[in-house]
């Protein structure tokens, strides 16, 4: 059983765990904090340190959203703001996850440039997609939510606020303690999207000269004007676009990353063309994908008309567009399926009638003669 976040009495609709995205992915690399693979994520605090004592008083492994209001805004600030390795005597129990592609492709970039001792390799540095409906619904806690709760209490969460809520709000959402994701995810590595057609298909602009990602948040928001800006595609790049999520994916979550791969390169004026290409290659079924949830900020706008998740606001229109496309001819599929099943019935009832009987094609009804 994962680790639920458990507000308090009285808080709980400050968390507002109904609006987790239907899809969050986590980066990892070796030098990762804790422990991920494809079968758990783990908290660095998980299993041994869970019952140690924090420096700041309560259990390493205590649910965050049940600690003094105090330690808990001073334990979120550690984590958010990179500071847990130096508490290597009280490990911390969080783990962060993205609902932005965008954003943790061009993490995995910046680890590869940054990190040392060893450099991972691009075949090293791994992604990891979810589908949260496979999960409790209080395992994914919101950062945007913890910090509207915690920043009274701790400066430096006051400062994080701000900038969430200007253009550094990256999706970023938390679990704690374990995660069995066995069976509920997929893995990719970098080395796998760049060959399948990151730079060359997708997203030129992330490849930078000379390797160097070294800068990170600022970055990834001028790529997401980019997007607002990116040139239309044409067919046989939405096919690669496919194929890519294809051998990256599998089946399991084909279409959504697909979608996803686009919302990084495409505009309004291409979702006629996406939306055919994506009914000509996929059925109706594996088009409905039900309830998808995305991430509330979405659609923020900034300043100068650039969502603050632009690579997300083009995600839902295109997600949404597929889903319509797709029930509206389920639908029409279902009607014409009652009218054939209606007329058959006349045909059965007219072959079954005496000789007096006529059957009417044009009226759908049995006349009799007189």
């Amino acid at each position: 059983m994962p680790q639920l976040f458990r507000p308090k009495a009285g808080q709980e609709t400050r968390f507002k765990f109904d609006d987790t995205p239907t899809y969050l992915f986590r980066l990892h690399v070796p030098q990762s904090a804790g422990s991920t693979d494809t079968a758990h994520v783990d908290s660095p605090a998980f299993p041994d340190d869970m019952n140690k004592t924090h420096k700041l008083g309560s259990a390493c492994g205590q649910d965050l959203l049940q600690l003094p209001p105090a330690e808990a805004a001073t334990r979120l600030d550690t984590h958010l703001r990179w500071k847990c390795k130096y508490l290597k005597e009280s490990p911390c129990n969080l783990m962060s996850w993205s609902s932005s592609l965008l954003f943790l492709l061009h993490y995995g970039f910046h680890r590869k440039t940054t990190d040392h001792d060893p450099k991972p390799k691009l075949s090293e540095i791994s992604l990891i997609m979810i589908n949260t409906r496979d999960f409790p619904k209080q395992v994914f806690l919101r950062d945007l939510d913890a910090l509207n709760y915690y920043y009274g209490y701790n400066q430096g969460l006051e400062k994080v606020k701000g900038w969430r809520e200007i253009q550094y709000y990256f999706g970023e959402y938390l679990t704690q303690g374990h995660l069995d994701i066995r069976g509920r995810c997929v893995q990719m590595t970098m080395q796998q999207l760049i060959d399948g057609g990151l730079f060359r298909v997708i997203c030129p602009a992330l490849n930078k000269p000379n390797n160097n990602w070294i800068d990170w948040a600022k970055p990834v928001c001028k790529l997401r004007v980019g997007i607002r800006e990116s040139h239309v595609v044409d067919q046989k790049q939405i096919r690669s676009a496919i194929f890519m999520a294809k051998d990256c994916v599998g089946d399991r979550f084909l279409v959504p990353f697909a979608l996803m791969l686009l919302g990084l390169r495409s505009q309004r004026k291409d979702d006629e063309k996406i939306a055919n290409t994506f009914r000509a290659m996929f059925t109706n079924e594996e088009l409905n994908l039900g309830e998808i949830k995305y991430d509330v900020e979405a659609k923020r706008m900034l300043y100068g008309g650039t969502s603050v998740m632009e690579e997300l606001k083009r995600f839902q229109e295109l997600m949404e567009m597929i889903t319509n496309s797709s029930n509206d001819a389920i639908e029409k599929e279902s009607q014409e399926d009652a009218i054939a099943t209606i007329s058959d019935s006349f045909v059965r009832l007219s072959t079954n009638e005496s000789p007096n009987a006529i059957f009417s094609s044009r009226r759908r009804r049995v006349v009799k003669k007189p």
